[in-house]
């Protein structure tokens, strides 16, 4: 055994086979990998088919879509999952109600559970989906959306539903898109920024000068049209918009309805504001109620409403403004959901956080959440020895790797029970703790020998985990 162990350790150094890009919908996630093969989780049971594996099942752990191949990017929207192929054709899974896969048809119960083709066209470059509408961009500047048109959200001058990608406007200088429910955004190459569809705050204007737009009017403050807007994003919700220039400044507006904060500043504002001075922010993302931004020093931060620890901090408590989520600082993108978040770091390694009633974090577990980032195993996809050691924030496990015994050492809050699984999510032991000593031995009389996840929860919560590897 201990020649398998050597070249573990001497060949998992290269995350080359792990995650280059993740999404995550209202409650599913997927990531791809750089040899194009495709990976979702999450809930499946509700029948919307956005994990496109072809049944009404979760998938509990990061699982294989087999059918699909050659992926370039993924889009994840809140009840679909979208994927561009190496030859430019477009593919979607999942609901379709309003039309919002693209795929001809819409109506009550109109889903797909599998990839299927979207149209013919073969120089698609993005695409940004929410609840009943979809938007999508081609390598040719223009600019196409379909699904639901109530509030003008396809922004083509109607109020007419559209089952297929239909071209909007004549303009060939669209940079990128953006949904937030209801409402579109875009960015054209010359840097201007533009909205469609419902207002609410949310398009940049006044709230009383118009309910909707059913065409793109360009987003300024006080008629002052800037064009050096570089990044925009919007959330499940019509609730607020982040955006980026091309200074690294951040902006937000819209309403958060009360209590939960995701302008990340203080008041409501449906006109562009900055959140604070800084100006070195590279990556934006909104979820329900809540905003994350990565820092060109690879930092992450959070704001927003955390009951479920979808912010990521170690707590669940509602951040008014940025808050650096843990001390890392080899994070490259993050993207959040209904009350869950999923990011990834430099070294291709995927990690989730927040609420797992739906099996959102994918680790196999359910039922529970975590209220920091923890790693996600993902098929193919094994740690180096650096990460593998790599102690999580108050928990230390001696020795690891272990033969006979181990023990652990943990700073927990409340009395905390312990649980050992294998990678695939099965339960091993359970371990429940009386009082909190801060300290647990157990034998590994019986176990087999291999990789295997201590799990610590409190009250329920997943508040750390990590690996053990026994000889």
């Amino acid at each position: 055994m201990k020649t398998t162990i050597i070249f573990l350790f001497c060949t998992v150094i290269s995350f080359s086979q792990c995650l280059t890009s993740i999404g995550s919908g209202y409650n599913h996630a997927a990531g791809m990998k750089a040899d194009g093969t495709l990976y979702t989780w999450g809930n499946g049971t509700f029948g919307w088919g956005a994990l496109g594996n072809g049944i009404a099942l979760d998938n509990v752990i990061p699982t294989q879509v087999t059918t699909m191949t050659n992926v370039q990017k993924i889009f994840v929207g809140s009840l679909n999952t979208f994927a561009i192929k190496n030859n430019g054709t477009l593919w979607g899974t999942g609901g379709n109600t309003q039309g919002q896969l693209g795929i001809g048809s819409s109506g009550v119960g109109n889903v797909s559970s599998t990839f299927i083709p979207i149209g013919t066209a073969t120089n698609w470059k993005e695409i940004s989906a929410n609840f009943l509408h979809t938007i999508g961009l081609r390598t040719n500047g223009t600019l196409w959306a379909w699904g639901n048109n109530e509030y003008g959200s396809l922004g083509d001058g109607t109020a007419i539903n559209r089952n297929v990608p239909t071209q909007i406007g004549t303009a060939t200088n669209w940079k990128t898109v953006a949904t937030c429910d209801s409402t579109s955004f875009g960015i054209k190459t010359d840097g201007s920024l533009w909205g469609w569809g419902y207002n609410g705050g949310l398009l940049g204007i006044l709230v009383f000068e118009v309910n909707f737009s059913y065409a793109p009017i360009q987003i300024g403050n006080l008629g002052v049209y800037e064009t050096d807007w570089d990044k925009i994003t919007g959330g499940p919700n019509n609730m607020h918009v982040l955006a980026l220039k091309n200074s690294g400044a951040l902006y937000s507006w819209g309403s958060t309805w009360g209590t939960y904060e995701a302008l990340g500043r203080s008041g409501n504002s449906a006109l562009p504001a900055q959140i604070g001075a800084d100006t070195d922010w590279v990556y934006i993302a909104c979820g329900f109620d809540t905003s994350f931004a990565i820092k060109s020093n690879g930092t992450l931060w959070g704001w927003g409403k955390n009951d479920k620890g979808q912010l990521g901090d170690g707590t669940q408590i509602t951040r008014s403004v940025p808050t650096q989520i843990g001390t890392d600082t080899d994070w490259v993108s993050v993207s959040a959901g209904y009350a869950h978040s999923v990011g990834l770091k430099s070294n291709g390694a995927v990690y989730t956080w927040g609420d797992d009633s739906l099996e959102q974090q994918g680790n196999g577990f359910g039922g529970g959440g975590y209220l920091s980032p923890v790693a996600l195993n993902i098929p193919g996809c094994n740690l180096s020895q650096t990460e593998f050691y790599n102690e999580e924030a108050g928990m230390t496990i001696m020795p690891n790797p272990a033969t006979a015994k181990t023990v652990i050492q943990f700073d927990a809050k409340s009395i905390p029970t312990i649980e050992l699984y294998d990678l695939e999510g099965g339960l091993i032991r359970l371990f429940e703790q009386k009082e909190n000593k801060g300290e647990f031995e157990f034998s590994l009389d019986g176990i087999s020998v291999g990789t295997y996840l201590i799990v610590l929860k409190e009250k329920g919560i997943v508040t750390m985990q990590k690996k053990l590897l026994v000889k």
